[in-house]
């Protein structure tokens, strides 16, 4: 659908919040999400939410918080605890689903006083509702994690021509889960491993690679 369309109907989910928090990653997901947020509420009435952890290559955090300066919107660094739980180390079909449980965790403790957020979104497309391995989806579902991307309709495609519509200088870049994603199923997520995948990762992009 062209941007405009994408845009109406993120409108429609979004207008009845005064204030929304949007669990940011960096990603064209939730950069999108973000910069439509502030486009639709305005600038001010948007927070950005940035989990923090070992899993988080430092790479992707300074492209997080480069693109919520772009956006113009407040970001905050969320510290996520998944490291300490033993069902999200284990690495089995699950360890999504603690991941997002620790970041929504985390945030719904935050102490909103000073934000006065009424809800808080993530980046799901209506690609990823489609996908039966996904189990972060039901963790947004206990914490009342909205997904307005999915909810209006709008696939990657969309999302992704939404993004060149902005000018977000993530518009192409390609999907980037966290670092525990390239260490092989049902092997033990350490801070050793995570190290070496990100050091490996940078020296690659250091060639060229993407």
């Amino acid at each position: 659908m062209k941007p405009e369309q994408s845009l109406f109907l993120l409108k429609q989910q979004l207008q009845s919040y005064e204030r929304i928090g949007v669990a940011f990653s960096g990603g064209v997901d939730s950069a999108v999400l973000l910069k439509s947020a502030a486009h639709i509420l305005g600038e001010n009435n948007v927070v950005a939410f940035l989990g923090v952890s070992d899993s988080l290559a430092r790479r992707e955090k300074e492209i997080a918080l480069r693109i919520a300066q772009d956006i113009g919107v407040r970001l905050v660094e969320i510290e996520t605890q998944e490291m300490s739980n033993p069902e999200y180390l284990a690495n089995n079909n699950q360890r999504c689903y603690f991941c997002k449980e620790a970041l929504f965790t985390a945030i719904s403790k935050f102490d909103f006083s000073g934000y006065g957020v009424d809800v808080v979104a993530y980046g799901e497309n209506a690609d990823d509702s489609k996908k039966s391995d996904r189990p972060g989806q039901r963790a947004a579902v206990e914490f009342g994690v909205i997904k307005p991307l999915s909810s209006a309709g709008l696939l990657k495609q969309d999302v992704r021509e939404l993004a060149h519509f902005f000018g977000l200088s993530v518009a192409d870049k390609p999907a980037t889960p966290c670092l525990a994603s390239r260490i092989k199923p049902f092997t033990q997520v350490t801070k050793m491993a995570l190290t070496q995948v990100e050091i490996l990762e940078d020296f690659l992009l250091e060639l060229g690679f993407t």
